[in-house]
């Protein structure tokens, strides 16, 4: 039954998922190396490491955490709507663009909660000024 529970929660999230994203990226850049902790669920955290720009761009690649687990209880993800994967380490995420991560906590007496989509901005391309001269 755990195992049929854990695929029933998938196949919801799945139905629910549906990613909007608005807001475009910041011209000016400044450079902060801290943490960025989001609480997802009741006693859960995502923690996201990574250089910030402006407007919630990160310029640089971003790893990945998830703090608050029992030892009783696995994690189940997805990357823009990817293949799950188990949560074995931290995850790396390297693209420019604005991806989405969403994961389900599974216990080992079938217990499921699914921890709030975090979108994750990333821009490492530098702006360019290009002029044509006639």
């Amino acid at each position: 039954m755990k195992g049929k529970n854990a695929l029933i929660c998938l196949a919801v999230i799945g139905l629910l998922l549906v990613p909007s994203v608005y807001g475009q990226k910041g011209d000016n850049i400044r450079q902060a190396r801290e943490p960025n902790t989001k609480t997802v669920a009741s006693g859960y955290n995502i923690t996201l490491n990574g250089t910030m720009g402006n407007n919630g761009w990160y310029v640089s690649g971003v790893y990945i955490g998830i703090t608050g687990l029992q030892g009783n209880e696995s994690v189940l993800y997805t990357i823009d709507q990817g293949p799950w994967q188990w949560y074995t380490a931290t995850i790396a995420i390297s693209a420019d663009g604005i991806h989405t991560f969403t994961a389900i906590v599974i216990s080992r007496d079938g217990n499921v909660t699914l921890l709030t989509p975090i979108f994750i901005k990333i821009d490492k391309t530098s702006p360019m000024i290009v002029e044509n001269i006639d």
